[in-house]
């Protein structure tokens, strides 16, 4: 069996790429990622190198052609090119075509599998989750911030929380714990703040390092689309880093995610560095298993 992810946007969803590679390489699966050749891409591509130990096969998007392939698997539901530039896909027989869904809304009616990267609707999902990080380095890591008595809390992406005050209002021990920032946009909110450390634009494989270094990833209860409509990356990447998330408490019903921290307008948080890895580590395990057996029964 040999099979293609196919990635028509530019600038996105890269991260997609690794759990279907960890399967794949898992399963001795031949496979051949198609995208765009930029920098974004490079930065993806180096850190799943590096991640796997692998020399990953990847080619631009332009060499494509679905005819060696038993599957085709769309990274996004609403792939660009799919939709808009069917020369890539004319004649395919729609059976071979995989889609990942990122919205509770059928946007490829015209393709019979998928699998949600949550629970949307009636389809199969599962969490996009791979390993990020093994339990004996996390503990390493982890045992390094605490012997510097440091609580680290991740924010990731554009959908931050955007202020001093709100993130006291969240956390009652606001000064003893160390932010980290990775966005692509930001408005010089947090300048003056000796313990917020801003990576805007950071490199691929640096934002990982760090990421991986944090007790904890915090999602913002403004960032209302990720509730019920939507994903934040920032989920799947916390459970692969073996971070503890933090979300609003009205998403937990939506998320079937056990080791969580949950805040709201009425609920503040005191965070400690004793966050139970095990437990952590478990939880991945049995999304790796769901995943496995998921592909296992699409890939026949």
């Amino acid at each position: 069996m040999i099979v293609a992810l196919f990635h028509g946007f530019a600038n996105f969803h890269y991260e997609m790429f690794g759990y279907l590679i960890e399967y794949f390489l898992d399963k001795n699966i031949n496979f051949t990622i198609y995208s765009h050749f930029n920098q974004t891409k490079n930065e993806w591509e180096e850190y799943y190198n590096n991640l796997f130990n692998i020399k990953l096969p990847w080619s631009f998007i332009g060499n494509f052609s679905h005819h060696k392939y038993k599957y085709v698997i769309l990274i996004t539901d609403d792939d660009i090119l799919y939709l808009t530039n069917q020369q890539y896909f004319q004649s395919i027989n729609k059976t071979k075509i995989i889609t990942i869904d990122h919205s509770p809304t059928n946007r490829t009616p015209d393709v019979y599998k998928k699998i949600s990267v949550r629970k949307f609707n009636n389809y199969d999902y599962v969490l996009p989750v791979y390993k990020n990080i093994d339990f004996i380095y996390k503990k390493k890591l982890l045992n390094q911030s605490n012997k510097k008595n440091k609580i680290i809390v991740s924010l990731i992406g554009a959908s931050y929380v955007n202020s001093v005050e709100k993130l006291k209002k969240i956390f009652t021990n606001y000064n003893l714990i160390q932010f980290n920032l990775f966005t692509r946009s930001y408005n010089n909110e947090f300048d003056s703040e000796s313990n917020i450390s801003v990576f805007k634009n950071c490199n691929t494989s640096l934002m990982m390092s760090m990421i991986a270094k944090s007790h904890y990833v915090l999602l913002n209860i403004e960032a209302s689309q990720y509730k019920c409509n939507q994903m934040s990356g920032s989920i799947p990447l916390a459970i692969g880093f073996l971070c503890k998330l933090i979300i609003p408490k009205s998403w937990v019903e939506y998320y079937e995610i056990i080791n969580v921290l949950s805040y709201d307008d009425n609920t503040s948080i005191e965070l400690t560095q004793n966050i139970n890895l095990k437990e952590l580590e478990i939880e991945r395990e049995n999304i790796l298993k769901k995943r496995n057996n998921l592909l296992n029964n699409c890939l026949i």
